[in-house]
């Protein structure tokens, strides 16, 4: 557990000697629903390949036959201060702020020289301690900035500020990092990966001069169009593509010195900036463009500064895809940085508008609140249906960066509250990849269609993990459930035809993937998990059957729609009034399971023939039982790994009376051991929804800072936990009804 941020009422904010800390990188994250950086610092003590990029919605690549991973991109956040070619590193504290009002972060630190010029010539050793005399190593404070901006995704826009603490002449170095790489992250959540990958092939970059001159450094130039720049500004163009997926990137990246004491430009032409002006003791060489293929390209500015005086560098970078489902155009405010930021803020001020933050008792629990509503802004894409969020949103590459059932269940209800447009991209995304659905049951022997438990590019399942990818079937029933709750919640009926397809097609899978019994009339649903995954390979679990028969409901619902105002559907379908009554009869033949020892409900049919044993047994604190105790023991014990049953309540209240609710606290809260960070929150919504006060607090303590706070000690190394977010949401709306 880490309690080293602090939790203002409009930011957090933390001070600290560490340099590179995963914790810091994945807490101080900006992103703008497209684009997503972690919150590391442009000036790096060490290469950091699989933490120095950014992440960009729907860029993945295949790392084996038919599996992607999402694609660990270049990055423009990429600065660095050489004396003599000795690297400036990190002096003391660096102290770290995430506006949480505008998702801008910034970050101040000391750069210094730790030792002398070494194996630098003889005529920089003599410049060197002609300017700082003898033994002197020069010492410069920067102040950064950076922002995704909200209102134009294409840009990120930066500005850092150099203060000399000394007098000093120096290189600094501006352009894109290009040493991002992957390490794909097994499924499997107790293995590791050591293997590193480059996703993208990278072509030499474009340069183009104050002067408008334009040269490529180790290639050729591409003829075709890039953004504008403005005549003052340094600017380089930048092609990447992904090998197998096909896809296509354009960086086009901007750097101004807006004042400056002494600058030798990347030209080689010497100009004075601003009201600085003083004499270099020492002719330095000329600046130039920089391309080292595999680690940077950008600009090399010869900078000097006496001590107290400073400059400002903007840097404004446009990035442009081929799955781009509009073009991003350039603006002229955005490659102003004022403007720029001027109209981020607007953008930010107007989402604002649209989210009603819950009355909190404290300020770090409102401050915990924002933060989250902030993040579930900034990793969701506001204008693009072809793209969906990952498990971990853009903050980490955790299960390849994924879509799961998370977004459907968890996630969707903020957006349909906050911002429907956000809502109906997410309901389009998985109409549009009902081909895909279809697809997927088809290679698994099924008619219909059949939502994959991992998807990304092409809708394909992504999952590799065989008890997993066919045993939690009740993500089909999930997307159904959530497209229903969106045209319900939001009143946008205009999806229903398309929905309405999506309902029927999924009802011929369930008819397929059910079991009638020979005698009885009974129908069990077969090799099953829910979303508890400790309860091994079972049958007839609880929460999938309901969804399941909410599913083959809604079916019903939308044959007898289709026929009355969509006949063409009706018949391209090849729907008859026979196959709707065959879904009825199937969802009152689906079984509720229950203890046959006490007769309430439970979680599946052989939930009571599990060992018992005392959770507080298989783990000591909040982290995963997992880590410790192998997956085959936990399946046959009697706990559960995170709302399951609870869960289900949930989202159906009304299909349970209140003692049925009562008793399915009482059997499964006691055997939770809260191993996936999904569960405080939904055990804080149930406890919220039935009056269960102090269960209630405790647990929307813990959900609401599991990433601020480090709860489960996963934050770091997975990103932050978004499911959470949006779960712990609608807990906090519940609590804050005096429902409880």
């Amino acid at each position: 557990m880490r309690n080293d941020i602090l939790l203002n009422s409009d930011n957090i904010t933390c001070e600290s000697t560490a340099w590179e800390d995963d914790f810091f990188e994945s807490v101080f994250f900006n992103g703008n629903g497209r684009i997503g950086i972690r919150g590391y610092l442009p000036c790096r003590a060490a290469n950091r390949p699989l933490q120095c990029g950014l992440y960009i919605s729907g860029i993945f690549e295949e790392i084996k036959d038919g599996i992607t991973d999402i694609v660990h991109l270049p990055s423009p956040v990429f600065e660095e201060a050489l004396i003599d070619d000795d690297c400036l590193v990190p002096d003391g504290m660096v102290q770290r702020r995430l506006d949480l009002r505008t998702g801008i972060f910034s970050a101040e630190y000391t750069l210094a020289r730790q030792a002398g010029p070494g194996g630098a010539s003889h005529v920089r050793q003599a410049a060197h301690a002609a300017w700082h005399g003898n033994g002197e190593t020069g010492r410069i404070r920067v102040c950064h900035e950076r922002f995704s901006a909200l209102d134009n995704v294409a840009y990120i826009v930066q500005r850092s500020t150099l203060t000399a603490e000394s007098d000093i002449a120096f290189t600094w170095h501006s352009g894109i990092n290009l040493a991002a790489r992957n390490s794909p992250v097994p499924d499997d959540q107790v293995k590791s990966n050591d293997e590193i990958m480059c996703l993208f092939v990278e072509t030499a970059p474009l340069f183009q001069s104050p002067s408008g001159k334009a040269t490529a450094d180790g290639g050729e130039a591409w003829a075709r169009h890039t953004q504008p720049h403005p005549a003052h500004k340094q600017a380089l163009t930048l092609d990447i593509h992904t090998p197998m997926t096909g896809l296509r990137l354009t960086y086009d990246c901007s750097i101004d010195i807006v004042r400056a004491g002494n600058c030798i430009a990347p030209t080689g032409d010497s100009k004075t900036l601003g009201h600085h002006k003083h004499q270099d003791p020492v002719s330095y060489s000329q600046g130039h463009n920089i391309y080292i293929a595999g680690e940077w390209a950008g600009f090399a500015f010869h900078l000097a500064l006496k001590k107290g005086e400073s400059i400002t560098i903007e840097k404004i970078c446009h990035i442009a895809s081929s799955r781009d489902v509009r073009p991003f155009t350039a603006s002229n405010d955005a490659l102003n940085h004022d403007k720029a930021v001027m109209s981020h803020r607007a953008a930010w001020e107007k989402r604002w508008q649209g989210i009603t933050l819950p009355a909190l008792p404290d300020t770090e629990s409102a401050t915990a609140a924002r933060y989250m509503a902030l993040q579930l802004v900034m990793n969701a894409s506001a204008d693009d249906e072809t793209v969906s969020i990952g498990a971990r949103g853009l903050t980490h590459a955790r299960y390849k960066g994924c879509y799961f059932w998370d977004t459907d269940f968890f996630l969707l209800p903020f957006y349909i509250r906050t911002h429907p447009p956000t809502a109906r991209n997410l309901v389009r995304y998985r109409i549009l990849n009902l081909p895909a659905a279809r697809a997927h049951a088809e290679k698994t022997s099924a008619p219909g269609a059949r939502y994959p438990w991992m998807a990304s590019l092409t809708g394909a399942e992504q999952c590799e993990s065989w008890d997993i990818g066919l045993a939690e079937v009740h993500i089909t029933a999930d997307v159904v459930f959530a497209i229903d709750n969106y045209i319900k919640e939001s009143g946008d009926d205009t999806l229903y035809p398309e929905a309405a397809e999506v309902y029927v097609e999924t009802a011929r899978f369930w008819v397929d993937r059910c079991t009638r019994e020979a005698e009885g009339g009974v129908a069990n649903l077969l090799f099953v998990k829910g979303p508890d995954e400790y309860c091994g390979i079972t049958n007839n679990n609880l929460f999938t059957n309901m969804l399941v028969k909410h599913n083959l409901t809604l079916a019903c619902e939308a044959a007898a729609y289709l026929h009355s105002h969509e006949p063409a559907l009706y018949k391209r379908l090849a729907l008859t009034e026979e196959e709707a009554k065959e879904w009825q009869s199937l969802a009152e033949a689906l079984p509720l399971a229950r203890n046959p020892r006490t007769g309430r409900l439970q979680q599946d049919d052989s939930f009571h023939l599990l060992e018992a044993v005392d959770p507080a047994t298989l783990k000591d604190g909040d982290g995963a039982s997992y880590h410790h105790v192998a997956f085959d023991r936990l399946q046959r014990y009697q706990v559960i790994k995170q709302a399951d049953l609870l869960l289900l309540m949930t989202r159906m209240p009304e299909s349970f009376t209140a003692e049925e609710k009562l008793a399915a606290w009482r059997d499964y809260e006691p055997l939770c051991l809260h191993d996936s960070t999904l569960s405080f929150a939904s055990h804080a919504l149930f406890a919220a929804q039935n009056g269960l006060r102090e269960e209630a607090e405790r647990y929307l303590k813990k959900a609401l800072f599991l990433d601020l706070r480090d709860i489960m000690g996963n934050t770091g190394k997975e990103g932050l936990h978004l499911a959470n977010f949006g779960e712990c949401w609608q807990a906090l709306l519940e609590f804050s009804s005096a429902k409880c």
